[in-house]
């Protein structure tokens, strides 16, 4: 499945939009893209699935001492929905006869590290995508 590039990870997987020129392209890369496109998608606002996205835009400027485990007990949980809802997506889509190669079909996702960043009250979340060919993918999503 080709796709249009909106972003770029950088070497320590670090999400930057792509502001120069826009390429097709498939494979590892566009599965990387839509995770983040998806993870940064508040849930129930995509007009097309309103079963896209996360929740986890809720939790941006959330931080207390007392939240911090509680909410690094939550992310995961989001997480594991998270891809659970993408698979389904998949497998929706391969049975209507869209064509995906196995680098672009998901087969987890880890959390590395998740931290809370004070300069924009966000949290910072490390994972690493794996996919049907066992590529690791590695990128870091506010």
């Amino acid at each position: 499945m080709r796709d249009i590039s909106i972003i770029n990870l950088n070497e320590s997987g670090a999400v930057l939009p792509n502001v120069g020129t826009f390429s097709a392209f498939s494979g590892k890369n566009a599965l990387a893209q839509r995770i983040v496109k998806l993870l940064l998608t508040a849930k129930g606002s995509d007009f097309f699935n309103l079963e896209l996205g996360t929740t986890l835009l809720n939790l941006y400027g959330v931080y207390s001492n007392n939240s911090l485990e509680s909410i690094k007990t939550i992310i995961p949980i989001l997480i594991k929905d998270f891809v659970e809802n993408i698979k389904r997506e998949q497998d929706k889509d391969l049975m209507k006869g869209i064509v995906y190669e196995n680098s672009e079909l998901l087969e987890d996702i880890i959390i590395k590290d998740i931290k809370f960043d004070p300069t924009y009250s966000g949290w910072i979340i490390d994972l690493e995508i794996i996919n049907k060919t066992q590529d690791i993918i590695k990128i870091s999503v506010p």
